[in-house]
């Protein structure tokens, strides 16, 4: 979230001759203060409206008022106000803020707060489109399995790479749907030694509900972990190309059935 965040610092020197707004016998004169919005360009007029902005991307309150960031000190009876006021924000890049803006939820309970933050760092980390391949698995059909590539233990990291290219080929081949074809045909043209091979790292509770079995699998707390986790960078390491996966199957599993 830091890489799409940065500093504005906002400075309110002077305003000149501003309107009156007090007109009386005994002064004419206004009592000027500055009010700070913030206004999102990202959106577009085709965007369905995210909660917490209005049809022009102004950023609103659950009431449906323009939200203000700031205010400056009021002048007292003046249409030539000076204020020297300076101040700090830390604001979200429009793209950025468009894609993570949540709605305001009513949290009763700590299970609807725990999955109104889930929600928002699957926003934060982006929804990932990804090709699947699946290699050896005879409990999953369809996308990703429509290849006859086998892979070894004694296969290190370059052997993988080649290999994932023929799968991805000999899918491409019997793939009907044109999008996903074409995401095949450039991921088995591409893939070379520009890329890692990396392994998937869950955390110490995420293990824990793995060894429970199918108890733990198919609890909420499990596919709640697995979801952000697996989209989390940091939850993956990159492996040696020079070594095979037999190099690593007491530290991953590599090979071991569950």
């Amino acid at each position: 979230e830091i890489l799409h965040t940065g500093k504005l610092r906002l400075k309110i020197v002077k305003a000149e001759g501003l309107k009156g707004a007090s007109r009386s016998f005994r002064r004419e004169g206004s009592n000027p203060y500055v009010c700070m919005y913030v206004r999102n360009e990202a959106l577009v007029e085709k965007d369905k409206i995210p909660p917490g902005f209005d049809q022009y991307g102004w950023h609103q309150t659950a009431l449906g008022r323009h939200e203000c960031y700031w205010t400056t000190s009021k002048k007292s009876a003046t249409r030539n106000p000076e204020w020297n006021e300076e101040k700090e924000f830390m604001l979200r890049t429009g793209a950025f803020e468009r894609r993570t803006k949540q709605a305001y939820h009513l949290e009763l309970t700590s299970r609807q707060a725990t999955r109104n933050r889930d929600d928002y760092y699957a926003s934060v980390l982006g929804n990932k489109e990804e090709l699947r391949m699946y290699f050896g698995s005879k409990d999953v059909t369809g996308p990703g399995t429509q290849h006859s590539v086998q892979i070894y233990m004694g296969d290190n990291m370059h052997q993988f790479k080649d290999k994932l290219a023929a799968a991805c080929k000999a899918e491409a081949a019997v793939e009907t749907n044109r999008k996903r074809k074409l995401q095949l045909e450039a991921a088995a043209k591409d893939v070379g030694h520009r890329h890692s091979v990396m392994v998937f790292v869950p955390s110490v509770k995420l293990r824990e509900l793995a060894q429970q079995g199918k108890v733990g699998v198919n609890s909420y707390e499990y596919k709640r972990l697995y979801r952000i986790e697996e989209q989390d960078p940091s939850s993956w390491q990159p492996l040696d190309s020079i070594c095979t996966f037999m190099h690593y199957s007491n530290i991953y599993s590599f090979g071991r059935s569950v």
